[in-house]
């Protein structure tokens, strides 16, 4: 039984009023199916009492007045509260309900509504470099796919039955801007998928300005199947710089454009023009945690000596515990995105100093002059490809006379790349 056939000549009432809800709710209209009202869970609270002229029903409310005969329910939520759903319909003894299937959703595509997936890699991370990045790419692509119904996943654990099943659904499933790609996937695991599940997600991933682990061969057959069988064939994939471009070129996947990173999409000549060229009064600093402490060290003297105050945010739990042992007197800025951005609205003249590469991004997006330190490829490629404010570690000796020299930030971003990747998901 499909939930047509469910439904025919009976009144329908939705369990859930999101966008599944609302998305199946077009489906019934469009089959002349009669919608009687939404229901949501008793303590949910009821922020309005109807939802396009139709009522909204609190399940107690509900059940009184429940028609076993002539009444049909419709459990419209995400798997992850099914079964906690059907324990409350069970509870008020209601068992004329129906859980969707996936070919209840084919129809979407079909009206111009599509499911888009977006491995999100804030899920299951505590990096909040992690967030810097998924802020670029949501405000790139919700507006790209503002009429399509669209879920996240996460994206490092391996993709198991629930996430799979949603996934199968999604025409696209976009990685955006993480080091994801690595010569031997089937060793060092940055992404959910693998052999098993590959089949089900089978060339749907589209990467945005996603980037290679480190500098490393060729990669091995197993990764290169994978890849191969799990990126979409039929779009040209962003990535975040030429040498993950060299390294998928290389396997044979050659529909790849180098756009660099989505965090510095929006670093054109005018943005860049409003950059400051001169040291502010403060410093704002951050620091990845590595071997090289005593090079650290150096960082955090050369700028005390330099500035008036200076400032701490961490990316993770391990760059606080790092930097006390560095700095015990360190004073550090609330580390979440929130306490960052409100830190740098109001303090206007704060240079930023460290070698977290999205972190000194977040400020040069906030106009603040920037000077970040390379410690892998991706601040070494970016810097190479694109004129961000990189240097290497073994140009450290020269900190204090760059801090104190007045220069231009000149990055260039090649946005006609931007503009055609972006294009080829337009309606």
């Amino acid at each position: 039984m499909n939930i047509i056939e469910f439904c025919s000549d009976k009144n329908v009432y939705f369990y859930g009023a999101g966008n599944i809800a609302n998305i199946l709710y077009l489906r019934m209209i469009s089959e002349k199916i009669n919608i009687m009202g939404f229901i949501i869970s008793d303590g949910q609270p009821k922020e309005e009492n109807q939802i396009g002229g139709i009522d909204i029903f609190v399940l107690t409310e509900f059940a009184q007045k429940y028609n076993s005969d002539n009444d049909r329910i419709i459990i419209a939520v995400g798997k992850e509260l099914q079964n906690e759903i059907i324990l409350n319909l069970r509870r008020v003894n209601i068992l004329q309900y129906y859980i969707p299937l996936n070919s209840d959703f084919e129809y979407l595509e079909k009206n111009n509504i599509r499911e888009i997936g977006i491995l999100d890699t804030t899920i299951s991370d505590e990096n909040h470099g992690n967030g810097i990045i998924m802020q670029a790419v949501y405000s790139r692509l919700l507006p790209l796919f503002k009429t399509d119904f669209i879920t996240r996943f996460p994206y490092w654990d391996d993709f198991l039955t629930q996430s799979l099943r949603n996934m199968q659904r999604c025409k696209y499933l976009f990685l955006g801007g993480t080091n994801a790609l690595n010569a031997e996937m089937d060793q060092c695991t940055l992404l959910g998928i693998n052999e098993k599940n590959v089949e089900m997600i089978e060339h749907k991933i589209v990467l945005m300005g996603v980037g290679w682990w480190r500098y490393e061969g060729l990669p091995n057959s197993y990764t290169q199947k994978l890849l191969k069988r799990a990126l979409c064939k039929d779009v040209v994939h962003s990535v975040r710089d030429s040498y993950t471009e060299k390294m998928l070129r290389k396997i044979g996947i050659d529909n790849v454009e180098n756009t660099g990173c989505p965090t510095i999409w929006g670093f054109n000549s005018d943005f860049c023009r409003q950059l400051p060229k001169v040291k502010g009064k403060d410093a704002l600093v951050m620091l990845n945690p590595r071997k090289e402490k005593e090079l650290d060290r150096y960082i955090v003297e050369t700028v005390k000596k330099n500035y008036e105050n200076i400032y701490f945010w961490v990316q993770g739990p391990r760059d606080f515990l790092y930097i006390k042992s560095i700095y015990r007197e360190a004073d550090f800025i609330p580390p979440n995105l929130e306490g960052l951005e409100n830190f740098l609205e109001n303090h206007l003249h704060v240079d930023y100093i460290g070698t977290r590469l999205h972190g000194g991004i977040k400020c040069i997006q906030h106009k603040k002059r920037a000077i970040i330190i390379s410690i892998d490829n991706r601040a070494q490629e970016m810097g190479k490809d694109f004129g961000l404010p990189v240097i290497m570690p073994k140009d450290l000796k020269y900190l204090e006379d760059i801090i104190n020299t007045e220069y231009e930030t000149k990055i260039h971003i090649d946005e006609s790349k931007i503009n055609r990747w972006m294009n080829q998901f337009a309606r």
